[in-house]
């Protein structure tokens, strides 16, 4: 039986080894891996994939799929078997195209997962390796640092300073201390199991080591996972749509119980109520693009495609809007704006030679992997900074508090070795003002060359120091300053980003004179003194602090919390994204309105994000703005052909059918033409945009698009009952089958004229496909009243060559009238836009 974690978080290392047949020293091996891979499945959670079952039964979780159903049991219910036949046929186009568009797009997700593969340390057969997290099985040791995301619940037998960050299953966001220390009692909550690391929380600082008791759905997150993977994220572009969507269906709603009223009034008891209530319903649903979620669903998943050619993968899709949307990024400085690749500058000596400097730097390492580390190695022979005498006995990793890190090596004595700002290691230092003075100047004299400046320290014990008791009892031994060129694609980005309208601000932890250097050499900033720290940013008052980080474009000196707030002073005001990598980072990442890292970011900042970037670089985000925007350009115009032309068509038939005796559209044909010229519209979302489109931020204003689909209507409904006038004398067949045709054509050919502001012929060429859909929708919407078979289906008259011509023209001059009056439109409403912002 299967032990609780009550029970493992009181047993002992060597009952949990036995429990799990493993040892802390030695571990799985390869073949006892293997076996348990095969019995127990593989460390990965089976909630977040979406059965084709469940992703069918979600296409006929929409009002206006209801609705439809509704007119067509109505249908039924009045004998009028074919209408409801052929509703029901609308119905199942529209939910199988929505369901494989739905179903494509969840393919390339999970194609797309390959980007985010995540790696664990562990110890097999006596060696320590790295794996495939979901190759984690029960028994496997692993070990954890700083910015891992813990992979699977273990029990905790090894922890230096170990805490994590356990809010994704509390709700709490204080840091929690976890011990290897045995519970003396059974922990009667699942929390007070101090000494068990659960799969899923952020390791925040020190290390440890811990037997895996737990792999995927049975880990403590796994059982939470199904409620996680069900909570979606709602960008605002989304929640825009919705509000509008809402004030439209009120509309609707409102306007046929007028008409319905008008109709009892006026026609009285010959009114039919079952043909009515079903011409209604379908009218109803003529209006509502309900396209759109093809649409939107068919443009991201498209366009996450696309980034991820451009070497930026989108975990969440609704990310591209909001990516699109963006107006201010900010960024660290360090491998985005330059090359990320240090070397040496200068060396300032306080004792010794550079070779003992450099010699301690490296032994203060961990790792030996870091850029300072890579840099020194490279300035220096290994042979004679690599001291081989020297045995790490205890590593702390870099604190942004104290801004260094620690290291206990022993030799011949104990050695305590800091590297880090050189302003917080004199702080446990004796030094004298003089010396003070001097580190100060040659910092700022190496900052304005743009070079970061490591401090290093040495401390010698002849035991190890109790608790790292060593505040003045180390010796600073000198600065090591390291270039860090930029990017010749900076510049290029900063122009891009003046393109689209995107201000770039830096925010970093360096000094401002690197940062202010760095930011010169730019051209973000004229002055490089011109740069704010983040302790005096937040010495001002709230509504100046509102005013220097909308001026200011480099902050230095700024901690992970005061990065948090200049975060959200902008928000107040733009919408804002963040490239960030550190653990540090994740506050800020959740706090912006996109979140982005790159792929060797850690595990809580890539877990925090948005957006993932394969190459770290500012011109690859801004490929991305600028692609974004496409589909948020492309959305909003798909909403502006399909509502002008459909609301002018709804009040137009709505209108004309209290004053003819017979319905001026039958229902089944109103469903035609809803289907007819939505299919073409759909390829709006891989359309041609204009290069003005792009410029900014351009989202879904309710105010333009409620006043664009009144003032498009009208014109719409002008031509409507120009063809009315000419054709009801011809008798109701006639009048529908013209009305049918002229319907679609007018709405098909919209596309064309509000696709952009611009002239028709001066504006950028429609994509290819969408081009193809429209000639081959024209096509078989003028062919189907001469199909016999269609013909007597959909109850269409038989129209002479002259009459088509009639249709034509009336096409033709509402196409005119549509690029004319679009001129106006914009004209007005960029004057009325000019003038509130004067006021």
């Amino acid at each position: 039986m299967q032990p609780t974690y009550a029970q493992i978080s009181s047993g002992t290392i060597t009952e949990t080894e036995k429990q799990f047949g493993t040892t802390m020293s030695q571990g799985l091996s390869e073949t006892q891996v293997d076996e348990r891979i095969k019995k127990e499945g593989r460390n990965t959670l089976s909630h977040g994939k979406e059965t084709v079952w469940n992703l069918l039964a979600r296409q006929f979780n929409s009002v206006f799929v209801w609705l439809l159903l509704a007119a067509a049991g109505l249908s039924f219910f009045l004998g009028e078997r074919l209408d409801g036949f052929m509703i029901l046929f609308f119905v199942l186009i529209d939910v199988t195209l929505s369901f494989f568009q739905e179903y494509k797009s969840q393919h390339i997700l999970e194609s797309l997962k390959k980007y985010f593969v995540s790696r664990a340390t562990v110890v097999r057969s006596g060696v320590q390796k790295q794996v495939l997290s979901t190759e984690l099985v029960c028994g496997d040791v692993v070990i954890l640092e700083p910015g891992d995301v813990i992979p699977a619940d273990l029990r905790l037998f090894e922890t230096i300073d170990f805490t994590v960050d356990e809010s994704l299953l509390t709700g709490e966001s204080r840091s929690v201390e976890k011990t290897s220390s045995t519970c003396l009692q059974p922990p009667t909550s699942l929390f007070e199991a101090t000494n068990i690391g659960f799969s899923a929380t952020h390791v925040l600082s020190g290390m440890a080591k811990g037997i895996v008791i737990a792999v995927g759905s049975k880990t403590e997150a796994g059982r939470t996972a199904k409620l996680a993977t069900d909570t979606k994220h709602v960008s605002s572009f989304e929640e825009t749509m919705n509000r509008f969507s809402v004030f439209m269906l009120q509309i609707v709603v409102g306007t046929l119980v007028v008409l319905f009223v008008l109709h009892y009034l006026i026609k009285g008891p010959t009114v039919q109520i079952g043909e009515l209530m079903i011409f209604f319903v379908a009218l109803a649903v003529s209006v509502v693009p309900e396209a759109l979620p093809v649409v939107i669903t068919f443009a991201l998943s498209s366009g996450a495609k696309n980034l991820a050619k451009k070497q930026v993968v989108v975990k969440r899709l609704t990310a591209i809007e909001d990516l699109g949307d963006m107006d201010i990024l900010c960024t660290d400085k360090t491998g985005t704006i330059t090359e990320g690749v240090m070397t040496v500058g200068s060396v300032q000596n306080y004792a010794g030679d550079a070779f003992s400097i450099a010699r301690l730097g490296i032994a203060g390492s961990n790792s030996n992997t870091n850029t300072f580390d890579e840099a020194m190695l490279k300035a220096s022979n290994p042979v004679d900074v690599i001291d081989p005498s020297l045995v790490i006995v205890e590593h702390v990793g870099f604190d942004p508090k104290l801004r260094f890190d620690a290291t206990l090596l022993k030799g011949v004595s104990y050695h305590v070795v800091m590297r880090g700002a050189p302003e917080a290691i004199a702080l446990q230092c004796e030094m004298s003002e003089v010396d003070q003075r001097k580190m100060i100047a040659w910092i700022e004299q190496e900052g304005r060359l743009g070079r970061r400046v490591l401090g290093v320290a040495q401390g010698l014990f002849d035991s190890a120091p109790d608790h790292w008791e060593i505040s003045k009892k180390m010796y600073f031994v000198g600065m090591i300053s390291f270039e860090d060129p930029l990017k010749p694609s900076s510049v290029q980005a900063l122009e891009k980003a003046k393109a689209l309208g995107i201000q770039i601000k830096i925010i970093t932890g360096d000094r401002p004179e690197v940062a202010g250097a760095i930011a010169s050499q730019l051209h973000l900033i004229e002055d490089p003194n011109d740069v704010i720290t983040g302790e005096d940013l937040f010495a001002l008052s709230h509504e100046e602090q509102l005013v220097a980080v909308t001026r200011s474009r480099v902050f230095a000196r700024v901690t992970p919390e005061a990065k948090l707030d200049i975060l959200k002073l902008l928000k107040t005001q733009f919408r804002v994204g963040f490239l960030g990598e550190g653990i540090n980072d994740a506050p800020a990442l959740k706090e912006a309105h996109i979140g982005i890292v790159v792929q060797n970011a850690s595990d809580v900042a890539r877990e925090s994000a948005d957006i993932v970037l394969l190459e770290k670089s500012l011109l690859v985000i801004l490929d991305g703005v600028e692609h974004g925007r496409k589909v948020s350009a492309n959305t909003v115009k798909y909403i502006k052909t399909t509502l002008a032309s459909n609301f002018g068509n709804f009040y137009s038939v709505a209108i004309a059918s209290l004053f003819i005796p017979y319905l001026p559209m039958l229902s089944i044909q109103i469903l035609l033409v809803n289907l007819l010229s939505d299919f073409p519209m759909i390829a709006i979302a891989g359309d041609t945009v204009d290069s003005d489109e792009l410029s900014k931020p351009k989202g879904l204003n309710l105010h333009e698009m409620g006043f664009l689909t009144t003032f498009f209507g009208v014109v719409s409904s002008v031509f409507d009952f120009l063809l009315f006038a000419t054709f009801v004398p011809l008798g109701p067949a006639m009048l529908q089958t013209a009305w049918f045709i002229e319907s679609i054509l007018t709405e098909l050919v919209a596309i064309f004229s509000l696709r952009t502001k611009k002239w028709f012929f001066l504006a950028q060429a429609p994509a290819r496909v969408l081009t193809g859909l429209v000639i081959s929708a024209i096509m078989v919407t003028v062919a189907l009243p001469f199909i016999p078979f269609t013909q007597k289906m959909f109850s269409f008259g038989m129209l002479s060559l002259r009459h088509l011509f009639t249709i034509g023209a009336i096409v033709l001059a509402y196409f005119i009238a549509t690029e004319l009056a679009k001129h106006l439109y914009y004209r007005l409403f960029e004057r009325s836009q000019m003038e509130s912002v004067s006021k």
